[in-house]
C-alpha cells in the first residue's frame, strides 16, 4: 500500500538502489533481540535535524537570495546547444558559455534544439509524481503523532502529513497548529477529483484519524506541484545517466531533486547548486 499511495506504482515495477543508504540494515542478533526485548536505541538514519526557530525554511537560503541577481517572468523557450544560446518567452534570448539548470530533466530535454531521438524517447521514459499539498490550520494546539507520519490505509486519501507547527513553533500563531496532508498521484495514477472533493475527503479523514473537530479547523489551502517525486522504475538510472552524460558533454549542468533526477533532501539539492558553481569556475 506504501508503493501504491505514496509512488503509485506497485512495488513489483520499482527500483531499490536509491535507498540503500535510507534504510537501516540490521543483524540477524539484532532481529533476534527485537523479538524478546525493546529496541531504545535510535537507529533511523537521520538522528539529528536542524530548523529555523523562525521564519521556516526560506531563512536558511534568505540572504543568498537578497543578494542575487534574480530576474522573473523568464521561461524557457528553447536551448539551441549547438551556439550556446537560450531563448525565452518574453522574447529574449542569452548567449552562455556553461549552463547550470534546475529544471526537472524531462523537460531540460523537450527544451533543447535538434535532440537525438535515442536521447528523446529516454526522456518520455522518465516521471515523477505529482502531488496536491493541503495545508490545514487549526484554532487549537493539536497533539500529531509525530512531526511526519505516513498512512497507508486505502480509505484515508492522503499518504503522509507533516506538522510545521510541531517542527517549530515559530511556523504558528500562539496556541495554534498546523498541518500539511501529501495526495500524490501520477500518469499511471490520475486523481479524478476537483477542488472541494478534495478538501472534503481530507476533512473527513482527519475526522476519522480522531486528530480533531470540524469547529478546530481555521482554514484550508490547496496547492498543486506538478513535480512531487523521482519515481524509481526498474532501469530508471541508465535512462538517466543517457540524459545526464548527454547534457554535461553540452556544458549544460542539472542541479538539484529533478535536475539530477534524483531523491536529494533539501540540504542535498542545495549543495548540487553549490557543487556546479564551483566547477564551473575551476573550468
Amino acid at each position: 500500500l506504501y508503493t501504491k499511495k505514496y509512488w503509485c506504482e506497485s512495488s513489483k515495477n520499482l527500483g531499490y538502489n536509491w535507498i540503500d543508504a535510507r534504510m537501516f540494515k540490521p543483524k540477524i542478533i539484532q532481529v533476534l533481540k527485537s523479538i524478546f526485548f525493546q529496541n531504545k536505541k535510535n537507529d533511523y538514519y537521520i538522528k539529528e535535524m536542524r530548523y529555523p526557530k523562525n521564519g521556516g525554511y526560506r531563512s536558511f537560503i534568505k540572504n543568498l537570495a537578497e543578494k542575487a541577481n534574480i530576474k522573473l517572468n523568464f521561461e524557457v523557450v528553447e536551448i539551441d546547444i549547438e551556439n550556446k544560446i537560450i531563448k525565452f518567452t518574453n522574447n529574449e534570448a542569452f548567449q552562455y558559455n556553461n549552463l547550470i539548470s534546475s529544471i526537472p530533466l524531462p523537460s531540460l530535454i523537450k527544451m533543447i534544439k535538434n535532440t537525438p531521438v535515442s536521447i528523446k524517447n529516454a526522456a518520455e521514459k522518465l516521471y515523477a509524481t505529482s502531488v496536491i499539498l493541503v495545508s490545514i490550520g487549526f484554532n487549537k494546539i493539536v497533539n500529531f503523532p509525530s512531526i511526519w507520519f505516513y498512512i497507508y490505509d486505502d480509505d484515508i486519501i492522503f499518504s503522509r502529513a507533516y506538522s510545521p507547527s510541531l517542527k517549530s513553533s515559530g511556523n504558528a500563531p500562539k496556541g495554534k497548529s498546523s498541518l500539511q496532508c501529501e495526495i500524490y498521484f501520477s500518469r499511471h495514477k490520475p486523481l479524478l477529483l476537483n477542488e472541494n472533493e478534495i478538501k472534503n475527503k481530507i476533512i473527513t479523514s482527519l475526522f476519522k484519524m480522531k486528530l480533531c473537530e470540524k469547529d478546530d479547523i481555521e482554514f484550508i489551502d490547496l496547492r498543486k506541484l506538478q513535480f512531487g517525486n523521482v519515481v524509481f522504475y526498474k532501469g530508471m538510472e541508465d535512462d538517466r545517466k543517457l540524459l545526464l552524460d548527454y547534457i554535461r558533454d553540452k556544458s549544460i549542468h542539472s542541479i538539484g531533486r529533478f535536475g539530477e533526477w534524483d531523491y536529494l533532501w533539501s540540504n542535498q539539492s542545495f549543495m548540487s547548486g553549490y557543487k556546479a558553481g564551483i566547477k564551473i569556475n575551476a573550468l
